[in-house]
């Protein structure tokens, strides 16, 4: 599993190096992002021996429990999740910064407006709505109704899981995989913004795999985890991919 999100990564970072095919790599990026952190969240559940079905629904579940039940295994902002429905105004977050108050703003809005923590958690707010109308379409098919009754629709919102942020890059995968490549090659015309854009994915991963990894390592113990990033950056020509394994290494043993 680990083998598979270094390799990853280290796809997800090449095209950086030479600038102008950034910009046509964009289109990708967030699904190898996504698959940088669902790989290493699979880690985790095999390193805690956990058994999970490979399936992405099931990691999203299990990594949302996880969270929720003990949160401060995990940084900021990966502890937030969102609870509730939009449309009945019930919509909470749980495990915020105390000192942080979420302002309402547009989903339209250059990200220069507002703060950090509005626009976060604008992002898992959409996703959950778009989740729990994916649930209700679902609900109406398979009961072949026009309209879900309220309670019905109450029920579905109380049974889904919390939104988290692997939600959020799950979103992005399937958004770019399946159903809007324009967004992320038309829509970034200037070299200078793919570059931000891509930048900003490959810090994600980077820090996202931190977390992960720092557990695993507490889980196999740090000479094991060490022993598994020497033998595969063994085994690669890239000092590229070394230096950003050796760089996450360095952290965690200092860590530990």
């Amino acid at each position: 599993m680990l083998t598979n999100a270094w390799f990853t990564e280290i796809q997800l970072s090449i095209p950086c190096i030479q600038e102008n095919l950034v910009a046509y790599s964009n289109h990708w990026a967030p699904v190898q992002l996504y698959y940088c952190v669902y790989l290493s969240t699979r880690s985790l559940f095999e390193a805690s021996n956990q058994t999970v079905q490979t399936k992405h629904s099931s990691t999203l579940k299990n990594i949302a429990h996880i969270i929720e039940k003990r949160p401060n295994l995990f940084p900021h902002p990966w502890k937030v999740l969102c609870f509730g429905d939009s449309e009945e105004k019930n919509l909470k977050y749980i495990n915020l910064p105390s000192n942080v108050k979420i302002s309402t703003i547009s989903s339209l809005a250059s990200g220069e407006y507002g703060s950090f923590w509005d626009s976060f958690c604008l992002f898992l707010k959409t996703t959950r709505s778009r989740q729990i109308e994916n649930l209700t379409k679902e609900w109406k098919k398979k009961n072949k109704r026009q309209r879900i009754p309220k309670k019905e629709k109450e029920l579905i919102v109380r049974n889904h899981i919390p939104t988290s942020f692997l939600d959020v890059l799950y979103r992005l995968r399937v958004r770019s995989n399946y159903l809007d490549a324009d967004s992320f090659l038309v829509a970034i015309e200037s070299t200078e913004d793919a570059k931000k854009f891509n930048a900003a994915l490959r810090r994600i991963a980077w820090y996202s795999m931190l977390y992960f990894e720092l557990i695993i390592a507490r889980y196999t113990g740090k000479v094991n985890f060490e022993k598994m990033v020497n033998d595969f950056t063994g085994r690669i020509s890239s000092g590229f991919g070394t230096k950003l394994l050796k760089h996450r290494l360095n952290n965690i043993k200092n860590a530990i």
